[in-house]
């Protein structure tokens, strides 16, 4: 399945599907190793998602992806 199929399959509306065709064109990825190290470890799990938080910023649309 690609993009277009799951964006049909979700339903969702035009803007959205636009904003995120444009972030996949344009998208520079936050999720380094120092956060995925984070992610990984139980004892720092907790600060590794509020950094990663931080790094993506904002949801704007209110979609949680």
């Amino acid at each position: 399945m690609n993009s277009e199929q799951l964006y049909n399959l979700l339903e969702l509306p035009d803007e959205i599907v636009n904003e995120l065709k444009e972030y996949d064109c344009n998208r520079n990825s936050v999720l380094n190793d120092a956060i995925k190290e984070m992610l990984l470890k139980r004892k720092s799990w907790e600060k590794g998602v509020r950094t990663l938080q931080e790094s993506v910023g904002p949801d704007k649309n209110g979609i949680q992806i």
